[in-house]
């Protein structure tokens, strides 16, 4: 019910957020060699704090996906892993592995990246 309830946030939040400008993000997955692109928010150099403010980890790419669009595109992955770290992530031309699929217990997925 939840997530039900909250998924046009998800819209919101990338309809408020994406840059209009930026490259499409192209996702391949191992399992289908075709590139999707996937609205989704990029952010290269993505750090994550604490709750006092301070960095608790390196920064490094992430990309921020809405749950429905990610099972629309592989409606057979379990959520947990609908982003495999055997996929890989195009933005911009740079190519970027997928290290693991952090859903947020809502409407978003966190896909911390690296370059390939």
């Amino acid at each position: 019910m939840p997530a039900t309830v909250l998924q046009p946030m998800a819209r919101i939040f990338l309809a408020a957020f994406r840059d209009r400008a930026a490259p499409p993000v192209l996702w391949i997955r191992h399992d289908d060699p075709t590139p999707v692109s996937i609205p989704a928010l990029f952010n290269a150099e993505y750090a994550p704090v604490d709750l006092s403010g301070a960095q608790i980890a390196d920064a490094r790419p992430t990309l921020s996906v809405a749950v429905a669009d990610a099972q629309r595109l592989a409606p057979g992955r379990p959520l947990k892993s609908v982003f495999d770290n055997r996929d890989f992530i195009i933005v911009g031309g740079v190519s970027y592995g997928v290290s693991d699929c952090e859903p947020d217990g809502g409407v978003m997925i966190s896909v911390p990246l690296y370059a390939k």
